[in-house]
């Protein structure tokens, strides 16, 4: 018996088990005490990692896991063309809204109200405003 509990213990998942409790009895044992032990609460994201103990023990898990497993080509080409289709729609918005780099007062008798952005004509072509696509990135 004591070698199965051996085993149960050195198995890496009750390892972050113990792990992401531990600060919760450490803080309880030396809470009169004017530690600080803020750095113990990251210990507590490991709990997260308790989810892929449900992996091993449900049917249901098992069979969702084999088949993203088994559809990871189509699901990569999907990511892979989801990818060049924002980079291209966003590139294509923000060159479609392309304007200059220069000083935008919004208010043109106080100068604390100018700043350097990107401006553009507005429809009428005789006044300028800013852009809001600063960036590619901002463009998505």
């Amino acid at each position: 018996p004591w070698m199965q509990t051996w085993e149960f213990i050195k198995d890496p998942m009750n390892l972050i088990d113990l792990f992401a409790i531990i600060p919760f009895y450490v803080e309880v044992t030396v809470a009169t005490a004017q530690i600080q032990l803020g750095f113990l609460r990251i210990l507590r994201v490991l709990r997260v990692f308790r989810i892929f103990k449900m992996g091993k023990y449900n049917r249901g898990m098992q069979l969702f896991s084999k088949v993203l497993w088994l559809s990871f080509p189509a699901l990569s080409l999907l990511l892979i063309f989801g990818v060049i289709a924002t980079v291209l729609f966003g590139a294509l918005i923000f060159y479609a809204e392309e304007g200059t780099w220069e000083i935008f007062c919004s208010d043109k008798t106080d100068t604390d109200t100018c700043r350097y952005m990107y401006v553009r004509s507005d429809v009428t072509g005789t006044f300028k405003e800013p852009t809001p696509y600063t960036s590619i990135l901002i463009s998505f």
